[in-house]
C-alpha cells in the first residue's frame, strides 16, 4: 500500500488573534516536509494572511488554498439584538478562482463593517449573493450542522443541511469530519457520513489546525491570555492538544473507515485554480481626471512639470535643469506611473486649498525634480546632489513612494479630500501588525506565570537590547543567560516566550499610509475596523504595507506631523506680531542666529534635533552650514554613532583629524561630508567616478549593499572592481574601498530624506532662534492639541523660562482658549490647558466676557451658564484665573462651595451678589504652600511657586539636574534633588511591595522607582509634594520602536535613600569649593576666602576639591562659615559660578 495523501483544508495561522499559534511560514514549512502538495488557510474572519501565505507556499513549491472560516448569524448579519445574536456558526469557505478570492474579500470585509457584533459575521443571504467561486465546508464542532445536530436533534440539522445546500449545491458543498478529542464528536462524525451516502455529497477530513507540532498545544492558551487576565492557574480554555497539524499517515490512521475523506481533500485542492497571480502584479492606479485638451497622464505631467520650472528657475531655465527634467519625465513615461505624480500632485493641492501645512517632502521622493517644479518638495535636487535614480530607477523598476508630511490637527482633512475626490469607497487607511518582540513576550509569558510584573519589567526584559531576539540575548547577556540558568521559573518563561517572538499582538492604524483604488476597495483588498489613535473605530485593509505593495495598489504616506502645526501657529504670529508675514521659502540658510542657537545645542522641542544626545552632538559639532544639519539627521542614529561615523565627521568638521579621500574622483563627492560615507547616494556616486557605473547600475549597486543582498553583491562587487581596475587604478586599493563602502553602507542614510528633514529642523531653528517668543507660543498651543496635554505643556513652559520668556498664569479675564503671546518676553496660560477645563466651558466664558470684565467670582458665577460647573470653577481657582481678583485661593474655594458651585447665566450679579460681598474689601493672602499644590493638581506643573523655591540652599547641594540624567550610563549612581509629585505604591504577585515615583527638579521630571528593601526602609519618610536629596542608580530604559530606528532612550532612577532636604541642609557637613591647583597659589582667592569666613563666621568647615588628574578633597581646619545663600553666592563671585556647593 502506498504512502497516503492528505491536504489540511482548516489551518489557523497567528493572524488567527489570539487563538492560532503558528505563523504562515512555520505552517507552510510544515507542509512542505510533510510531503503535502498544497495546503489552505482559514484564519478566523478574516483574509490578512492571504499575500504572505500565497508567497511562503510558492517559495516552498506547494500549492496555496486561500479560505477563510466565516462566522454565521443567527438570521440578519445587521441585526446586534444581546438576546437573540449571541450565537453565531462558524462555516469553512474557500476559494477556487480570483471570483471567489474576491467574494471572500467581500464577504468579511462586509461581516467587519455591518456585522460585527462579538464576532465579525456574514449571513445566508450575503453567503448566496457571494458564493461564486467558493467551496464550503461545514465546519468544526462550533458549524451549525454539527451544534444544531447535538443540541436540537436530527430534524433541525437536516434543515440546517438543505439551507446550505441550496445556496452552495452538492457538488460545491461538503461535510467536515474531525476527530480531535472534543468529547461526543465521533457520533456527529458517524451521522455526518450517513447523511453524505444519503444525500449524495461527500465527506472531508480536517483537523482544525491551530499549531504545527502537537508539544506547542499548552501555547494556544497563553496566547489566548493575551486578550484576557487568564493565568496558568486557571481552567484550561481548550480542552484538547489535537489542534496540530498532523501528517498524512496520521489523518489517514483516523479516518481509516472513511478513506473517501482523505481522498477528497486531494480533490479539492485540483479544484482550486490560482486565486492571487503575484508574477504578473501591476500597479492599480485610481483613474486621474485629465483636463479637457490632454489625451493622456504623460502630456499634462509634462506641461505641469514644464511650468513649474520655468516659475521656479526662469524662462529660459538653466539647460542642466531642463535637461534633467526632460531625463525624469521621459523615465517616469517609460515606467508608467504619471498618473501616480499626477495623484500626488492633486492630493497636495488639494491640502493647500483646505489650508493644511504641508511639509518639504520626504525620503527619495525629494530628489525628484518633476516633484520639485510641481511644488510637492521644497528641496532643490540638482542643488542638493540628489539623485532621480534613487527614486525611480529604470534598471530596477518598483513603484515609487511619495511620502509627504501634513499638520496633524488638520491631516483628516487631507483624507476627507481624497475621499471626496476619489470617493469613500475607493479609500482606506492601512492596517499595522504589532508582532511581540522579545522583551514584551518575556513580560507577557511572565505574566501568565505569575511572576511578579515590577521584577520582571525592571531587572529582567530590560536586559533585552532592543531589535535583538530572546535567543540572542541569552548567548550575548551574560546576566540574562545567569538568570535562565539559576530560576528554573525563569528558564521556563524564556523557553516559551522564545516561540511567541513575531506572532501578532495586536492591530493598529498604521501612522501615515492611505490607499486608493481604481474602484471599490474590496474587489482589490479586504477591509476591517480598529481603534484608532482618538479612540474611535477606523476602517483600514486587512493587508499591510507589504501586501499591499505585492498586489500592486497605490499607497500614498499622509502622515501628520505636531511640527507642521508649531510652525503654522509660529508664522501666523509672527504676522500677527511683526506686521509682516514670513514665507518658509524666505528664511536665509545662513543665519548666524540659527546657527548660534544650534552651536549652543538650544534645541529643545526642535524637530529631529531635540533629544539630549543630540544636543549634546550639536555642541560638539558647531554646526555653521545646512549641510551639517543634513548630516547630523543622518549620523545621529545607532549605527553610526556606535560605528564611529559621527565621531569621526565631528574631528574632521573641526579640524582635529586630517580629512582623507582614498581616490581624487571621490572628492567632490566626500568634500561635504570630510570624507565620511554618510549618505546611500554617496554609494552611488563614487560607483559612477570610479568605476564608470551608470546612474540605474550605481542605484541597484546602493541598493544591493544595502540591503545586503548576497548574490547581487557579488555580481555588483565583480562589476566594481573590473570598472575601477579599468580605469587604471590599483586593484588592492580598490578592494579596499568596496570593504569600506560595504562596511559603511549599512549605516549611510538616504540623503534625500536626510536633506528634505534636515531643512525642516533648520527652518524650526530659525523660527525658534529669531522669534522665541512666537515659537514657544504656537509649541505650546500644539501642545494643547496633542494627546496628554499636561505631560507635554511642563517642559515646554520650563524650556520658556530658561529662554528668558515668562509664563503667566490664567487669567479669567484675559486668557483666551490656547495660550497667548503678550510681548516678546510674556506668555499668558491658556484656559483649555487647564484640566477639568473643556471647549464648551470657555465658550461660555468667552461669550461672557464680552460684556465686560469679571469684577468677582460671584459675578462670574453670575454670568456664565451651567455649562460652567462647580468642577470647572475649582480648577479655575486653583490654576490662579482669578488671582487679580482676590489672590486667596483657598478662601475663594470656600466660597464657591457656599455657593454650591451653582452658575446663574444672567447678565448681572443679582442673586450672587446678595449672598456674599463682591467688593474689594475682603481680598486675602496668598498662600504659596497650597497655591503650589493647586498648580500641580490643575497645570501638572507649578507655575507661580514651587516647593523648590523654600530651599534656596538646595541647588548648592551640587547634585545632578534632570537634563543630565540622558548622559549618564546605566547603573550609575547618582544625586538628584526634587519634589516628589506622586508614589504609587503596588503590590508584586509574590506579595513585596515595590513603589513607583515622578519626581520634578527645577529642570525638569523624571521617573523612579523604589523597589521594596529600599521602600522598607524610606517608605514612611515619603510624601507628596515635599522636597527630598534621592540617592539612587541611573536605569536607562530603551523602548522598542515602529520607527526605522527602532529604539528610543529614556532613563528612570531606582531611589536607594531618600532624605527630607530640610535635614539635609540644617546640618550640612561641608561647603565645598571647587578649584583648580593654581587657584590655590593665587592670593586674591585665598584671601577672598578667608574673608568671607572672617565676615560669615559659622560651625561649617570649607572643603577644597581639586581638579586635576587624581582628584582630592582638602578639609580647612582654618575656614568654616554659615550655609547661608548669600554666603555661599559669595564664595562664587571669588571662585566661579557653579563652583561652591554644600555636602
Amino acid at each position: 500500500m502506498g504512502k497516503p495523501e492528505f491536504v489540511h483544508l482548516h489551518v489557523h495561522s497567528d493572524y488567527s488573534l489570539f487563538d492560532g499559534v503558528s505563523t504562515v511560514d512555520e505552517i507552510v514549512s510544515a507542509g512542505a516536509r510533510m510531503g503535502m502538495r498544497a495546503i489552505a488557510l482559514t484564519d478566523h474572519g478574516n483574509m490578512m494572511g492571504a499575500v504572505h501565505f500565497v508567497k511562503a507556499a510558492e517559495r516552498c513549491g506547494i500549492k496555496p488554498i486561500v479560505g477563510l472560516e466565516s462566522y454565521i448569524a443567527l438570521e440578519d448579519r445587521r441585526r446586534k439584538d444581546k438576546d437573540l445574536d449571541k450565537l453565531y456558526f462558524h462555516l469553512t469557505l474557500i476559494a477556487t478562482d480570483e471570483r471567489g478570492f474576491k467574494n471572500l474579500m467581500a464577504i468579511t470585509t462586509d461581516a467587519h463593517l455591518n456585522g460585527y457584533y462579538y464576532k465579525p459575521r456574514t449571513d445566508l443571504g450575503f453567503l448566496a449573493e457571494h458564493r461564486e467561486g467558493l467551496l464550503a465546508l461545514s465546519g468544526c464542532p462550533k458549524g451549525e450542522i454539527p451544534y444544531v445536530y447535538l443540541n436540537q436533534g436530527e430534524a433541525a440539522a437536516l434543515s440546517a443541511l438543505r439551507k446550505y445546500l441550496e445556496i452552495f449545491g452538492p457538488e460545491n458543498f461538503y461535510l467536515e469530519l474531525q476527530s480531535v478529542g472534543v468529547e461526543g464528536y465521533e457520533e456527529v462524525n458517524r451521522w455526518l457520513v450517513k447523511q453524505a451516502a444519503r444525500h449524495g455529497l461527500k465527506t472531508v477530513a480536517t483537523n482544525d489546525v491551530h499549531y504545527v507540532s502537537k508539544d506547542e498545544a499548552y501555547l494556544q492558551e497563553i496566547i489566548i491570555s493575551l486578550n484576557s487576565n487568564r493565568t496558568y492557574e486557571d481552567e484550561r480554555y481548550i480542552k484538547t492538544d489535537q489542534l496540530y497539524l498532523r501528517t498524512p499517515e496520521e489523518m489517514a490512521a483516523l479516518f481509516a473507515e472513511v478513506p473517501e475523506a482523505l481522498s477528497t481533500t486531494l480533490e479539492v485542492a485540483e479544484r482550486v485554480g490560482e486565486v492571487l497571480d503575484l508574477k504578473r502584479v501591476s500597479l492599480h492606479l485610481p483613474e486621474f481626471p485629465l483636463p479637457e485638451g490632454f489625451s493622456s497622464a504623460d502630456d499634462y505631467l509634462a506641461r505641469l512639470a514644464r511650468e513649474g520650472l520655468r516659475k521656479r528657475f526662469g524662462d529660459p531655465p538653466p539647460e542642466e535643469y531642463r535637461k534633467r527634467l526632460e531625463h525624469e519625465l521621459s523615465v517616469i513615461k517609460g515606467t508608467g506611473f504619471a498618473s501616480y505624480f499626477l495623484i500626488i500632485w492633486d492630493i497636495v493641492e488639494m491640502a493647500r486649498k483646505a489650508g493644511v501645512p504641508v511639509g518639504p517632502g520626504r525620503g527619495s521622493g525629494a530628489a525628484s525634480l518633476v516633484l520639485h517644479c510641481l511644488d510637492v518638495t521644497k528641496i532643490d535636487p540638482i542643488k542638493h546632489n540628489l539623485i532621480f535614480e534613487r527614486f525611480l530607477n529604470p534598471e530596477r523598476i518598483s513603484p515609487p513612494d511619495v511620502d509627504i508630511d501634513f499638520s496633524d490637527t488638520k491631516r483628516d482633512r487631507v483624507i476627507e479630500a481624497i475621499k471626496r475626490k476619489y470617493g469613500e469607497e475607493s479609500v482606506a487607511q492601512i492596517v499595522t501588525y504589532s508582532r511581540l518582540k522579545a522583551r514584551a513576550a518575556v513580560k507577557d509569558v511572565a505574566r501568565f506565570y505569575g511572576l511578579p510584573f515590577a521584577e520582571v519589567d525592571s531587572r529582567v526584559s530590560k536586559l533585552i537590547p532592543p531589535g535583538m531576539s530572546l535567543s540572542e540575548a541569552l548567548r550575548e547577556i551574560p546576566d540574562l543567560a545567569k538568570i535562565a540558568s539559576e530560576s528554573e521559573e525563569y528558564a521556563r518563561v524564556f523557553e516559551t516566550a522564545k516561540r511567541l517572538e513575531g506572532h501578532i499582538r495586536n492591530l493598529s492604524v498604521h501612522a501615515a499610509g492611505v490607499v486608493i483604488t481604481p474602484g471599490k476597495l474590496w474587489d482589490y483588498v479586504p477591509l476591517i475596523t480598529v481603534n484608532s489613535a482618538d479612540g474611535s473605530r477606523a476602517v483600514v485593509t486587512q493587508f499591510d504595507m507589504k501586501s499591499l505593495e505585492d498586489i500592486g495598489i497605490l499607497k500614498v504616506d499622509i502622515l501628520g506631523l505636531r511640527t507642521l502645526s508649531v510652525v503654522e501657529r509660529c508664522l501666523d504670529l509672527v504676522a500677527k506680531t511683526r506686521g509682516e508675514p514670513l514665507a518658509l521659502d524666505s528664511i536665509p540658510l545662513d543665519d548666524e542666529k540659527t546657527f548660534s542657537l544650534l552651536a549652543r545645542g538650544e534645541t529643545a522641542s526642535v524637530f529631529q534635533l531635540e533629544s539630549a544626545g543630540m544636543r549634546r552632538t550639536l555642541r560638539n559639532l558647531n554646526p555653521t552650514s545646512i549641510e551639517d544639519i543634513f548630516a547630523v539627521v543622518a549620523l545621529f542614529r545607532t549605527g553610526p554613532l556606535e560605528a564611529g561615523m559621527t565621531e569621526r565627521y565631528i574631528q574632521r568638521k573641526n579640524g582635529r583629524e586630517p580629512v582623507h579621500y582614498p581616490f581624487p574622483e571621490l572628492e567632490p563627492i566626500l568634500r561635504d561630508t570630510y570624507g565620511v560615507i554618510v549618505y546611500q547616494e554617496q554609494i552611488s556616486g563614487i560607483a559612477v567616478a570610479l568605476a564608470g557605473f551608470s546612474l540605474g547600475e550605481a542605484d541597484v549597486l546602493r541598493y544591493a549593499i544595502g540591503k545586503k543582498k548576497p548574490e547581487l553583491m557579488e555580481r555588483m562587487r565583480a562589476k566594481f572592481i573590473e570598472g575601477a581596475v579599468a580605469r587604471g587604478h590599483d586593484p588592492a586599493e580598490v578592494e579596499k574601498l568596496w570593504d569600506a563602502m560595504n562596511e559603511f553602507a549599512g549605516y549611510s542614510f538616504n540623503r534625500a530624506h536626510a536633506a528634505s528633514y534636515g531643512l525642516l529642523a533648520y527652518w524650526i531653528a530659525y523660527l525658534k532662534a529669531n522669534y522665541p517668543a512666537e515659537f514657544m507660543t504656537a509649541a505650546l498651543n500644539a501642545a494643547i492639541d496633542a494627546p496628554k496635554t499636561q505631560e507635554k505643556v511642563p517642559p515646554l513652559v520650563d524650556e520658556s523660562r530658561r529662554m528668558g520668556i515668562s509664563v503667566l498664569p490664567p487669567d479669567i479675564n484675559s486668557s483666551e482658549a490656547y495660550f497667548s503671546m503678550i510681548d516678546d518676553r510674556r506668555i499668558l496660560f491658556g484656559l483649555a490647558a487647564i484640566k477639568n477645563v473643556g471647549t464648551s466651558a470657555i465658550a461660555d466664558i468667552l461669550r461672557a466676557r464680552r460684556d465686560g470684565p469679571f469684577t468677582s467670582l460671584e459675578d462670574f458665577m453670575a454670568r456664565v451658564s451651567s455649562k460652567v460647573n462647580k468642577k470647572v470653577t475649582e480648577s479655575l481657582i486653583k490654576s490662579g484665573a482669578f488671582d487679580k481678583l482676590n489672590p486667596d485661593r483657598k478662601g475663594l474655594l470656600a466660597r464657591c462651595e457656599k455657593l454650591g458651585g451653582r452658575t446663574g447665566g444672567s447678565s448681572s450679579g443679582g442673586f450672587f451678589v446678595g449672598m456674599i460681598p463682591a467688593n474689594g474689601s475682603d481680598l486675602g493672602k496668598p498662600d504659596p504652600e497650597s497655591n503650589a499644590e493647586f498648580e500641580k493638581e490643575v497645570l501638572g506643573l507649578y507655575l507661580t511657586s514651587s516647593p523648590l523655591d523654600r530651599y534656596p540652599l538646595a541647588k548648592m547641594l551640587r547634585a545632578t539636574p534632570s537634563s543630565r540624567l540622558i548622559e549618564y550610563e546605566n547603573g550609575q549612581k547618582v544625586r538628584v534633588v526634587g519634589v516628589l509629585l506622586n508614589i504609587n505604591r503596588q503590590k508584586s504577585k509574590k506579595g513585596n511591595y515595590f513603589a513607583q515615583v515622578n519626581i520634578e527638579d527645577t529642570e525638569g521630571r523624571f521617573a523612579g522607582i523604589i523597589f521594596s528593601e529600599p521602600l522598607k526602609k524610606i517608605g514612611s519618610l515619603l510624601k507628596e509634594d515635599k522636597v527630598y536629596l534621592f540617592t539612587g542608580r541611573v536605569i536607562v530604559e530603551v523602548r522598542e520602536t515602529d520607527d526605522e530606528e527602532g529604539e528610543e532612550k529614556d532613563v528612570k532612577i531606582a531611589i536607594e535613600d531618600a532624605q527630607p532636604i530640610e535635614e539635609v541642609l540644617r546640618r550640612p557637613k561641608r561647603v565645598t569649593i571647587e578649584v583648580e591647583p593654581e587657584d590655590l597659589a593665587r592670593d586674591e582667592v585665598l584671601n577672598g576666602i578667608a574673608e568671607c569666613a572672617r565676615k560669615h563666621p559659622g560651625s561649617v568647615p570649607i572643603a577644597f576639591r581639586i581638579v586635576c588628574d587624581r582628584p582630592r578633597l582638602l578639609v580647612s581646619r582654618e575656614f568654616s562659615v554659615a550655609p547661608d545663600p548669600a554666603v555661599l553666592s559669595a564664595l562664587e563671585s571669588i571662585v566661579g559660578k557653579g563652583r561652591v556647593g554644600i555636602a
